[in-house]
């Protein structure tokens, strides 16, 4: 009996010891670079994935034309940009993109980009 207590006492103080949390193994490794957050580098291959083929300059659906930086910019300055994507109250309607949310990374990307004064 003495040896059952002693074995499952040691088996308690000893085993939790061996648990091992690693963030990458538990919620995988985050691939979201935000390093070097710049309109060449990160916002315009993310506007021509995810907006140019509705809002480029020959169809700027509602109006809302992403074809270049200036155009870019002057609505990351409105703050236009970061409703509709973040589908902040005031912009849910619009849904953008259509097949659903940004990602949390590249949400990310373009509120770095904002708040480092949107360089390009």
């Amino acid at each position: 009996m003495a040896k059952v207590v002693i074995s499952t006492l040691l088996l308690v103080l000893f085993l939790p010891g061996c648990y091992y949390d690693n963030k990458e193994t538990m919620y995988g490794a985050s691939s979201c670079d935000t390093t070097n957050v710049t309109y060449s580098l990160k916002i315009a291959p993310l506007i021509n994935q995810k907006c140019i083929g509705c809002h480029s300059a020959a169809s700027a659906t509602a109006g809302v034309d992403l074809s270049s930086y200036n155009q870019v910019v002057k609505y990351g300055q409105s703050k236009q940009l970061q409703g509709t994507i973040k589908q902040l109250p005031g912009y849910e309607t619009k849904l953008m993109p259509p097949g659903g949310k940004l990602d949390n990374c590249n949400i990310s990307l373009v509120d770095i980009w904002v708040r480092k004064g949107m360089p390009q």
